[in-house]
């Protein structure tokens, strides 16, 4: 220990720094940093770009909060048109009838396109509050 000390300082090395602990960045869950965007008023779009990641991965982070009841109704619909608030009954109907396992596609195709996939994701998380 000694010579290892000796060599150290005279090479010019710093015993302080080789006795301090790296201290640890704290790590903010994936979930929370996205919903902290969201309920900040940025766009999906927004977020997936400031954190690098892929639209699909946003919505998906939203749909798992949502669920959890860690963002509310209120804060999903601040994004959305009201277009598409006064079309959800419709379309969670179009969900029922086409889809039960809630894939966005039937749907899509059953509006010919009117509602975008980024509309659909919207109205399939507000659909549970709706039953």
């Amino acid at each position: 220990q000694t010579m290892r000390n000796n060599f150290l300082t005279t090479s010019g090395g710093n015993l302080e720094k080789m006795h301090r602990k790296k201290q640890k960045k704290e790590k903010i869950p994936t979930l929370e940093i996205t919903r902290t965007l969201f309920t900040s008023g940025k766009s999906v779009y927004e977020i997936a770009e400031e954190r690098k990641i892929h639209i699909s991965t946003v919505f998906t982070h939203l749909e798992k909060l949502h669920a959890q009841k860690r963002i509310a109704r209120s804060d999903v619909e601040q994004h959305i048109s009201s277009e598409l608030l006064r079309a959800l009954p419709a379309i969670h109907a179009a969900f029922k009838e086409l889809c039960p396992q809630l894939f966005l596609k039937p749907v899509f195709e059953k509006f010919d396109g009117t509602f975008s996939y980024d509309d659909l994701h919207f109205a399939r998380m507000l659909m549970a509050e709706t039953e």
